[in-house]
C-alpha cells in the first residue's frame, strides 16, 4: 500500500484506496460463503469432519479482515469531542 508513502494522498488516491478495500472485503466474503458450501453436503446437512478436514472456511475472512484494516487506517487519529477528566 503506497498510501502511506504519500504525504498529502489525493482525493483520487483516496477513493482508489476505499475501492480496493471494499472489493477484498467482498472477496473475503465471497470466498468465505462459497468454502462453507463446499465443506456442507449434499442435503446441506452440517457434517463437522467435512469442516475439520476440508476446505479452510476461516481463510478467506483474511481479506476482509485486511480491508478493514485498511479502512481504519483511514479514520482521524485525533479524537474530537473527548474532555479529559
Amino acid at each position: 500500500m503506497t498510501l502511506g508513502a504519500l504525504d498529502h494522498p489525493s482525493r483520487t488516491d483516496l477513493i482508489t484506496h476505499i475501492a480496493a478495500m471494499g472489493l477484498l472485503i467482498v472477496v473475503g466474503l465471497t470466498g468465505f460463503v462459497l468454502h462453507v458450501d463446499l465443506n456442507l453436503i449434499g442435503s446441506g446437512a452440517i457434517v463437522l469432519e467435512r469442516f475439520i478436514r476440508g476446505a479452510p472456511f476461516m481463510a478467506p475472512l483474511l481479506f476482509a479482515n485486511m480491508g478493514m484494516l485498511g479502512l481504519i487506517a483511514l479514520l482521524d487519529p485525533a479524537e474530537r469531542g473527548v474532555e479529559a477528566p
